[in-house]
């Protein structure tokens, strides 16, 4: 085991403590009758690709389809793009690596496929501890009915976690088990086609660099109270909030801050000012929410 692995680990290990919330009453929200799902229905056949199976084969469906079909590029600026299932897919879709988009926009139309076919889930941002990091990952979760739990899957690089019985994992049963320095794996068709270092790797390198890579991310987790078509707030207004899951006694804005100051000292010109332009929405108080209330459906 790798001295990095065991520090990041550890640090799930120490900060385990998630009942801290300043939200009395919450709700989520899954809209899955939004009028642009028909048409996402009518231009992609995700109702085909999805298949006729239980609930977890639909979104294992649906995650390859979407894999299989895209290419990852972290690096580039995609602001040019309206974050939906719809736009994106319009983009990218079948274009090869020179329409490569991010992990966010992997998740969005992961999210409104599985929203579209009347499946709950939500895009959530997983974020490292250190604000000295330019690097995060988003990924999404979708309940399972018959499961009757949430899971975790990552459509930017086709893998999913699972414990040692071969249960498929959710976000936070997958940082109980980092952090413990337990026993988990996953799938075995895992990111096999990106133009990302695990590309051409055996599947233990494999596993063992996505361990770490989530081990360094799942400190801390945003998502959207609303999860419908273009779930953001450009679209969405003020009715939109972004939530926080995060252990007791981080300070999320401080490290937001810290990491945004970080950023802006280390970046090109061009993306120094959009930096900037944003810098006022961290300052706003962060709504903390507890384990039980992100767990709920």
């Amino acid at each position: 085991m790798n001295h990095e692995y065991m520090l990041l680990t550890g640090a799930l290990r120490v900060f385990q403590d998630f009942s801290s919330s300043n939200v009395k009453e919450l709700s989520f929200v899954y809209d899955f009758n939004n009028e642009y799902f028909n048409l996402l229905k009518h231009k992609y056949p995700i109702i085909d690709i999805a298949g006729k199976g239980d609930d977890l084969s639909k979104a294992l469906n649906l995650m390859r389809w979407v894999y299989n079909n895209t290419w990852h590029n972290g690096d580039k600026d995609f602001s040019f793009l309206k974050p939906n299932s719809i736009s994106i897919l319009d983009y990218c879709f079948g274009k090869g690596p020179e329409f490569a988009i991010n992990c966010f926009l992997h998740a969005v139309i992961f999210t409104e496929c599985c929203l579209a076919i009347g499946l709950k889930a939500r895009t959530i941002s997983c974020l490292p501890f250190s604000p000295y990091d330019f690097d995060n990952h988003v990924v999404s979760m979708v309940f399972m009915p018959s499961l009757k739990k949430w899971v975790m899957l990552d459509p930017d690089t086709n893998a999913y976690f699972l414990d040692p019985n071969g249960n498929i994992l959710s976000p936070w049963e997958a940082r109980q088990i980092l952090a413990a320095n337990g026993e988990i794996t996953v799938n075995t068709d895992i990111d096999t086609k990106s133009n990302k270092s695990l590309r051409a790797k055996s599947f233990r390198a494999k596993t063992g660099e996505y361990k770490e890579y989530m081990a360094k991310n799942l400190f801390y987790i945003a998502c959207s109270r609303i999860n419908t078509f273009g779930t953001n707030r450009t679209n969405l207004g003020a009715s939109q909030e972004t939530l926080y899951l995060a252990p007791k006694g981080f300070n999320i804005a401080e490290r937001e801050l810290a990491n945004r100051q970080y950023r802006v000292e280390n970046s090109p010109p061009e993306y120094k000012k959009m930096l900037e332009r944003t810098k006022k929405d961290i300052i706003v108080e962060k709504l903390l929410i507890s384990l039980e209330q992100f767990m709920r459906e």
